[in-house]
């Protein structure tokens, strides 16, 4: 939340950026593309907020977010694992 709170700082006091490219941390909610429609709701000009998959033409890959999903799915250890 104040990292959010502290992008929404940026944006409004910086009146010439036209993308804001995300990664890392964000990438680690599943949720975030909430709290970015939210982040573009709250200003009012055109702004592009990106993650640096979607930047460079590609898909987000979540692998931080699901990694409960994937350490249930492929086990840390298992010899038939990745």
């Amino acid at each position: 939340i104040e990292a959010i709170a502290n992008i929404n700082s940026i944006l409004i006091f910086t009146d010439n950026l036209y993308t804001l490219i995300i990664d890392h941390h964000f990438m680690r909610d599943r949720e975030y593309s909430l709290w970015r429609n939210k982040l573009l709701h709250d200003i009012d000009r055109e702004l592009k907020i990106v993650s640096a998959a979607e930047y460079i033409g590609k898909g987000n890959n979540l692998l931080e977010a699901y990694r409960d999903e994937l350490y249930k799915n492929f086990p840390v250890g298992d010899k038939d694992g990745i």
